[in-house]
């Protein structure tokens, strides 16, 4: 770690290296926040489409946010490990294959499979807030994690925008539920890919470059 950090001390190297950070980390959660809503957005669509009452999506955000209590707890034996990195491999994908999985329960109508894999998502996605918050405090400090944290909330905000936007857009457009449902697995393969290269990232170059400090 020590010879490739000695190779940036070119400022030109280094503030690339920052920004190409800063991106990687910054969309690990574009898919947890553009899906997480999307429910709510197709309001009666939802309802009609499950021939349930609008109570029922209540339920599901209710065990979605408990399963959230339980990921920042694990999260928290994340930490204690230094296992940041790891964790985001492992749980980048996860997100995806659930978004995938309640895509099927939404085809087929199962709304009991559906509220189950939204709490895996609950779960899994404030893991992955978590490690996202960590990488930056393990990299950067002073006006750089400041810029991090800015970077991150203007992209996690733009992701609930375009949820809002596209989620009706593609709903008008194909009057089906589960296609619109579907459109989240796209920002949800780009988190998983931007978890496998933090953590690519995070080994070669180790989780405290001084050069950001």
């Amino acid at each position: 770690m020590d010879q490739i950090q000695d190779k940036f001390h070119d400022p030109k190297m280094k503030y690339g290296i920052m920004i190409g950070l800063m991106i990687i980390i910054s969309h690990m959660n574009i898919g947890t926040m553009y899906f997480y809503d999307i429910p709510e957005t197709l309001g009666d669509s939802i309802l009609t489409h499950f021939n349930i009452k609008e109570v029922a999506i209540e339920y599901s955000y209710i065990v979605s946010s408990l399963a959230s209590l339980l990921g920042i707890s694990l999260a928290f034996i994340i930490i204690s490990y230094g296992k940041t990195g790891p964790a985001a491999l492992a749980i980048g994908p996860c997100i995806f294959v659930t978004v995938l999985l309640i895509t099927i329960a939404t085809h087929f109508k199962f709304y009991f499979i559906f509220c189950i894999l939204r709490a895996s998502f609950g779960l899994y996605s404030s893991i992955m807030i978590i490690c996202q918050l960590l990488a930056c405090s393990y990299w950067f400090s002073g006006m750089a994690l400041t810029f991090s944290y800015g970077v991150i909330q203007m992209v996690n905000c733009l992701s609930e925008a375009s949820s809002l936007w596209l989620t009706g857009i593609i709903y008008d457009s194909t009057k089906n539920v589960t296609i619109t449902i579907a459109f989240a697995g796209v920002f949800c393969f780009v988190s998983a890919f931007s978890a496998l290269l933090y953590f690519f990232a995070q080994s070669a170059l180790g989780s405290n470059l001084s050069f950001f400090k």
